[in-house]
């Protein structure tokens, strides 16, 4: 990167921070009359006056909405930037609502407010939609979008508190902007973009303003999202204007109008290639993490998963670096997708694609393939709707390359001897026959092929990565070694949350025993069987389950779901939001409450795969859907969906994995989707705007009810037989039966009820107030809907879920 290149990253980094600044109470004294706007002065004086940068970045930042005014060496700059500005705007709305609220103290209402599909039909109104804390970024529930949030003001994060009595002096002391900001971060352009990530993840980047500088939208973009794709784009035109393809002229024609006006030049904003959009897709992401035996499955099947999102991170970078890119310019990665934003004129992508395939097949085979292409785009694919068709577009035709991979390889490459053939030992773990040795872990002698060795060796580092909250990358590529094949742009310590810079969560959940050997203690990593055996201990059933969820109708959600307010920007803030829930939040959640119950598998984009104790599983997917709704601002449009299979610790992890599948695709999403597949059925989640009927919270209720039953909370309560479960669910399942065939058969329905009563009912009344509960959940709240069509129906299915769920939950005696 030369100099120039240097300003413009900076500049197009720091060129709205006039905004934060004027916000948190931070005065102009910039006197200019060529300046329009009270902010670029703001930030100028604070990058020139307390961070004593370069007079060309805060002329840079001065001068960008006045490029004619700048000084001459910088104005193709000025330029570029404003331009680049304008395309991360793509439009601007204004609101029809008026904003009552001075734009100092306006929250930043959630992009999820936004999304419609079908059941959506709110206005967005900024009174009504939920808004987020102004805070620093910390991933606890201050990430949840309020209807009325508590507003820590800009001042709070830009110097901190100075009331010591105030209870968040500290934590504000700690963390704040002026503090973290320094010469360091600034010339470190990876720790930069964490540090604005962390102090402006829900800083509007436009508010509600009637006076003159100001402008009447609403705030839904953050400035983080807005100045990394201003930077993106910017860094793309500079590649551009340098090697000659465009000039000042082109520059100068493109801003004779903005984008949010119908009156620009149709042609040049139409027909002018200065983009391309490129995504990668990592296949075989499945099969490579989960075709491994049960026995020892735990340790390798965490390194397997470490190690596939470390290598779509590597492998994003890697192609930054080729292509001579910042980390801005890499617009998502999650879910073994990624998306490049780039100059059109880029040649080598195909032979970049081509070498990444080779370092993957040398070492893994045909397991995992790139697939990488691109679309080009020009300055009319950033307005409106335009770039979400374009973002879909390009996702599809790179798809097609699954049809013929390996293509660009000899035939001798895939066809040719790999191995020296005959009788061979056979990896223990995942079946390969490549490199494979004896290994002893712990009391255990197996057969294993080095990458298992690897992935299980790994899982003693990631114990000390867990502790320390950071992994060092030159650590990370000697632990796997595959990582060193790629060149990075992050080269030094990554950090698991935001409180360390540069920050890059990952899925860490690893739950861990303690051991006493020779009077010495050690933590050891939880085995599948250790989980299970734990369950065994509170309920007598010694399982494990297996809980894969996905997003509903993500696709669309991108694609569709924010019409024609699709633009870079706002599309970069929902891709944001995702990941900083499903990989961020989701990890902390696990620590918080689930650390020593489930192991948080994958979290990557939309997707999570978890395994753990069978009855911790059931309350952790519910726990996410609850806290994903509530993230999602109960967006009936956003919902998720999820499969749970209940099954033996030594039952092939494959064969869970594609059940769990089975249960999400084929039972869960059925329909409308929003459900859990369980035990073959499906249960609907609810959604509160819908009222409809909750069969999953149906089936919890009578679940408690029998277990609470049979085993209750105070000894000093009666307590019922064991038989009650057995009674319900035979009874029910019968019913069933004849319910889905020709006959309904109502002497099931009469033996169960003659059984309550005659076992726990008297004169005065039910001897147990559980039963009683029961009796009206299953004869009043679902029978009498059934069988006599009284009111809306539940389905009788859900009994005999219940009660065996409430039959693996009391095994255990006593």
């Amino acid at each position: 990167m030369n100099n120039k290149e240097r300003i413009l990253v900076l500049g197009a980094l720091l060129h709205d921070i006039g905004k934060f600044l004027e916000r948190a109470g931070f005065t102009e004294k910039i006197e200019d009359e060529r300046i329009d706007y009270a902010h670029p002065k703001i930030g100028a004086h604070f990058l020139k006056d307390y961070l004593k940068l370069d007079k060309d970045i805060t002329d840079l930042v001065l001068y960008h909405h006045n490029p004619s005014n700048a000084p001459e060496n910088i104005r193709d700059l000025c330029y570029i930037l404003q331009l680049a500005d304008w395309l991360s705007s793509g439009e601007r709305e204004e609101s029809e609502e008026k904003i009552d609220r001075d734009r100092r103290y306006q929250c930043m209402i959630s992009v999820f407010n936004r999304v419609k599909i079908n059941k959506n039909t709110k206005d967005i109104s900024y009174e009504k939609c939920d808004k987020y804390d102004i805070r620093p970024l910390k991933l606890d529930d201050s990430i949840f979008p309020q209807k009325n949030p508590a507003f820590m003001n800009y001042g709070h994060i830009f110097e901190g508190i100075k009331n010591p009595n105030n209870p968040n002096y500290t934590y504000f002391q700690q963390n704040n902007f002026k503090k973290e900001i320094t010469e360091n971060s600034i010339e470190n352009y990876e720790i930069l973009l964490s540090l604005l990530q962390k102090y402006w993840w829900c800083i509007p980047a436009q508010t509600y303003s009637e006076g003159l500088r100001g402008g009447k939208y609403l705030p839904d973009i953050s400035l983080f999202d807005h100045s990394k794709t201003t930077c993106a784009i910017a860094v793309c035109l500079y590649k551009l204007y340098r090697a000659g393809v465009i000039d000042e002229g082109i520059l100068k024609e493109l801003l004779k109008n903005p984008p949010w006006e119908k009156n620009r030049d149709p042609k040049i904003w139409k027909e002018k290639r200065l983009f391309k959009l490129i995504h990668g897709d990592i296949s075989g992401i499945q099969d490579f993490i989960y075709t491994i035996q049960s026995k020892g499955a735990a340790k390798s099947l965490k390194g397997r998963s470490l190690t596939l999102v470390l290598l779509q991170r590597f492998i994003a970078e890697h192609i930054l670096k080729k292509l001579n890119l910042q980390l801005t310019n890499l617009i998502f990665s999650g879910g073994g997708h990624f998306y490049i934003l780039a100059p059109y004129n880029i040649e080598n992508l195909d032979k970049i694609k081509k070498e990444i395939n080779e370092k993957l097949f040398d070492r893994f085979g045909a397991k995992l393939y790139l697939t990488l292409g691109g679309i080009d785009l020009c300055p009319e694919d950033f307005v409106d709707s335009n770039f979400s068709s374009k973002w879909r577009y390009v996702a599809e035709e790179n798809s097609k390359q699954k049809l013929r991979k390996y293509s660009e390889f000899k035939y001798e490459k895939i066809f040719g001897e790999f191995d020296i053939g005959g009788m061979s030992k056979v990896c223990s773990i995942c079946g390969s026959n490549r490199n494979v040795r004896e290994y002893q872990d712990e009391d255990t002698v197996m057969d294993m092929c080095s990458d298992c060795i690897s992935f299980r060796d790994i899982g003693g580092y990631l114990k000390k990565v867990q502790k320390a909250g950071r992994f060092n990358i030159p650590e990370i590529k000697k632990e796997l070694s595959i990582l060193s094949g790629f060149d990075t742009l992050l080269k030094e310590d990554i950090y698991l949350t935001p409180d360390g810079l540069p920050f890059l969560p990952l899925p860490m959940g690893i739950p861990v025993k303690e051991m006493v050997n020779d009077g010495i203690r050690k933590e050891m990593i939880k085995e599948f069987d250790d989980l299970a055996k734990d369950a065994e201990a509170d309920t007598g059933t010694k399982k494990i389950a297996i809980l894969k969820m996905d997003v509903d109708n993500l696709g669309k959600i991108f694609t569709q779901g924010l019409g024609e307010h699709a633009t870079i920007s706002r599309m970069s803030t929902l891709s944001n939001m995702l990941s900083l829930f499903f990989e961020g939040y989701l990890n902390e959640l696990v620590k918080q409450k689930y650390s020593n119950d489930v192991y948080l598998i994958y979290a990557g984009g939309d997707d999570t795969l978890a395994v753990g104790r069978w009855d911790r599983m059931i309350d952790f997917a519910e726990d996410i859907y609850k806290r994903f709704r509530r993230y999602t601002c109960n967006n009936p449009d956003i919902t998720i969906s999820a499969g749970i299979v209940i099954v033996n610790p030594k039952y092939p992890l494959r064969k869970s994995v594609a059940y769990a599948n089975e249960l999400l695709d084929d039972i869960a999403k059925k329909e409308d989707k929003n459900a859990i597949g369980i035990f073959n059925y499906r249960l609907k989640w609810s959604i509160e705007e819908d009222n409809c009927l909750n069969e999953f919270r149906k089936v919890r209720e009578i679940d408690d009810i029998l277990v609470k039953s049979v085993k209750p909370d105070s000894s000093e309560e009666p307590k019922a037989p064991k038989q009650l479960i057995q009674r319900v669910k035979f009874s029910m399942e019968e019913l069933k039966k004849g319910i889905n065939g020709m006959e309904i058969n109502l002497k099931y329905y009469w033996r169960l009820r003659y059984y309550l009563y005659r076992n726990f009912y008297e004169k005065d009344g039910w001897k147990y107030p559980r039963i009683e509960e029961l009796e009206n959940k299953i004869y009043r709240e679902i029978l009498a809907e059934n069988l006599f069509n009284k009111g809306e129906k539940y389905a009788i299915h859900l009994i005999p879920i219940a009660a065996r769920i409430a039959e693996l939950k009391t095994r255990k005696e006593g």
